[in-house]
């Protein structure tokens, strides 16, 4: 199963070197993509370490962190990746994840979709900044209802795991480029009916590397767009569902149309043939 590693890179000069070093070897393809960064992170890093399994991308203006995973996932799959991984480039994703990634897909080939969730244990819970646990414990809740997934949590996550043949399926172009990328992600998934899968990933939280986002200006974002995404969920749904009745109705109504005239042929058959037999001699 060739697995590929795609890391989108901003702002994260100080960080990627130490990263790359802890990827393990079963990782076939590292994809990092510089989204037009100020720093030079890849340039910079791929200065002081060497890997045969890296392919640099240098995005020509700044299209976001989920336009930055995209074309790391297409690039994955003309290098004909079985599997795509995507970490960021800040040193906050826990590597020694990555072999059990691995195993769960390799255990079950119909899994679509795998993601982190720090939620999973009060020790991660309490080392999460309140205002992050927060907003995620909105985001959570609202992406229940948008994506459709009841038992998946921590929807932000950027710790993902995607099979190919899945990802060949989705329509990359409909997909959300900025941060709302991997709650759309999550939508998209369940228009295909893909089985996604969390696992528990303990997030660290560097001084250094603090989150961009204001949790307040972000949250009206998201609330439109999920609101969106559940208003079209619904009514797929709905049409859908609408779309079975009238085949089922359909269905009964040829069903006992010929019913009726099977049986009326009998009746017939019957009453010629008692007529019949009941004639005098």
């Amino acid at each position: 199963m060739k697995t590929a590693l795609v890391i989108p890179c901003f702002m994260a000069k100080k960080m990627l070197k130490k990263v790359l070093k802890g990827i393990p070897k079963f990782v076939n393809f590292i994809i990092l993509v510089d989204d037009n960064c100020p720093e030079k992170t890849v340039s910079y890093t791929l200065k002081t370490i060497s890997d045969k399994r890296i392919y640099a991308i240098y995005n020509k203006q700044n299209i976001g962190v989920g336009g930055s995973v995209l074309i790391g996932y297409k690039k994955a799959i003309q290098l004909g990746s079985d599997l795509v991984i995507k970490i960021d480039s800040d040193g906050q994703m826990d590597l020694s994840k990555l072999p059990k990634i691995f195993k769960i897909f390799k255990a079950d080939r119909g899994l679509a979709y795998v993601k982190g969730n720090r939620f999973y244990s009060i020790k991660s819970i309490i080392k999460m900044p309140f205002i992050r646990l927060f907003g995620n414990l909105i985001l959570t809740l609202m992406n229940k209802f948008s994506s459709g997934y009841w038992k998946i949590n921590d929807p932000t996550n950027g710790y993902t795991a995607i099979n190919t043949n899945y990802l060949k399926r989705l329509k990359l172009n409909k997909i959300k480029k900025n941060f709302f990328f991997e709650s759309d992600m999550l939508f998209h998934l369940n228009c295909l009916g893909a089985k996604v899968y969390d696992i528990d990933i303990e997030a660290k939280y560097n001084v250094n590397n603090s989150s961009t986002l204001v949790i307040y200006k972000v949250i009206p974002y998201f609330i439109k767009n999920h609101i969106i995404n559940f208003a079209k969920r619904i009514f797929r749904n709905v049409i859908l569902l609408i779309l079975y009745l009238i085949s089922i109705t359909l269905f009964l109504s040829i069903f006992l149309n010929d019913l009726n005239f099977i049986f009326f042929l009998i009746i017939f058959l019957l009453t010629i043939l008692y007529d019949i037999t009941k004639q005098p001699k």
